[in-house]
């Protein structure tokens, strides 16, 4: 009985607040506004004694935006970051031009409640960057600009970030070498280049993320050089960077080897090199799975078998990464090489084969796995089990769907 009397409680309030919350929407004039209150929850959310001075100022005014900028100057700082969500959620792009003022505010919490109410803006329509605050004497605003534009991908901001670059505090180094990614061209690429030997490991690592994502071969051989960086996050980023969709396209794909080669001399199969030797010797676990994820992407027949090479090694971690390599990549030109070692002295490389051949293999390779259930190997038993049961449902599902 007590339970059911909260709930009713509880049910009541939540219906009392509904009903004041919609008074409250309701009694205003300007209908963006109205939607505005909406959207970032106005009454429910946010302190009653701030959202009544702004509710009483705006209520009756059509268009809202003027008296909103007006209260973007409120000395009260819980008035300005409320006024900057709200600001946010205008259909009015004019409504940008309060907001670029506050992201420059003295307090932080505003500056991100401007951040966040530009990038809702720029959402629900375009809007045009702004670039002045890369100068501020501030560099926690000159960084949360940067990573402001990032998000706009306006690629208007590329030269003041490009400036950007040269900034003495690391975080603003950053948050411009990031944006770059999004706002550059390649023409950012020469500038971005000499940021893979800056001191910071958080620069670096942002530097060769964007290298990737503007795709100009001419960053290929700085981001190999990357590969052999101190920092593991800057050797993952820059194998990511270096497997990107355009740099498989151009640099491991059969067709157009020779073009990059003719452009960069940089022949994929030295891409490939370089990926399969941190995959089998990175001390670090995620640098080996990137260069993995790299490999399963490539279709140079080289790719396939340095990840053979690496399966039949006596290293244990580049094997693992080897085999899922190949399994993600569905790379079934393995298959033939595998097969060659299927008696190798090694148990854990049997293992590791029979895994593969259940993975990718067919009708053809049952025989094989057959064979390994007789192993001498306990753990080379159990996987042929598992390997021919994923084949038999294979092929049984195949069987089906031509029927």
């Amino acid at each position: 009985m007590m339970r059911q009397a909260r709930n009713m409680v509880g049910f009541c309030s939540l219906l009392l607040g509904c009903s004041a919350f919609a008074g409250l929407d309701q009694d205003v004039r300007d209908p963006d506004l109205r939607q505005a209150y909406l959207a970032i929850h106005f009454e429910r959310q946010h302190p009653k004694e701030v959202v009544q001075i702004i509710h009483e100022t705006v209520r009756n005014v059509e268009p809202a935006l003027q008296p909103l900028g007006n209260l973007a100057k409120d000395p009260r700082p819980e008035v300005r970051s409320l006024v900057a969500l709200l600001l946010g959620e205008l259909n009015n792009p004019a409504a940008a031009d309060p907001l670029w003022i506050l992201l420059e505010d003295q307090n932080d919490t505003v500056r991100w409640a401007a951040a966040g109410a530009i990038i809702r803006l720029n959402q629900k329509m375009r809007i045009t960057a702004r670039t002045a605050g890369l100068k501020h004497e501030d560099p926690a605003v000159r960084a949360l600009v940067a990573a402001t534009l990032r998000q706009l991908q306006d690629k208007s901001a590329e030269d003041p970030l490009i400036e950007a670059l040269r900034d003495p505090v690391m975080q603003v180094r950053m948050e411009a070498a990031a944006a770059l990614g999004t706002c550059g061209t390649s023409a950012a690429v020469p500038h971005l280049i000499p940021l893979l030997q800056d001191p910071s490991v958080q620069v670096r690592t942002a530097a060769a993320a964007s290298l990737g994502k503007l795709g100009d071969p001419s960053a290929v051989q700085p981001l190999i050089n990357a590969l052999n960086d101190p920092d593991w996050h800057v050797r993952a980023r820059s194998i990511m960077s270096l497997s990107s969709l355009i740099y498989l396209e151009t640099l491991l794909g059969e067709q157009k080897t020779n073009e990059l080669a003719a452009g960069t001399q940089i022949p994929g199969q030295d891409i490939s090199r370089e990926f399969i030797q941190k995959l089998r010797q990175d001390t670090y676990a995620l640098v080996r799975d990137r260069a993995a994820d790299a490999l399963k992407e490539s279709e140079d027949q080289y790719s396939v078998e340095a990840l053979v090479s690496a399966i039949i090694s006596d290293d244990r971690e580049a094997r693992i990464h080897a085999a899922r390599a190949l399994i993600l990549g569905n790379q079934k030109s393995a298959i033939p090489l595998l097969m060659q070692h299927r008696h190798h002295p090694n148990p854990e490389v049997r293992e590791k084969i029979i895994e593969v051949l259940g993975e990718l293999g067919g009708e053809s390779e049952k025989a094989t796995i057959i064979e390994a259930l007789q192993d001498t190997d306990e753990w080379v038993r159990h996987a042929a089990e598992r390997s021919l049961a994923r084949v038999h449902t294979r092929l049984q599902k195949e069987s089906n769907s031509s029927n």
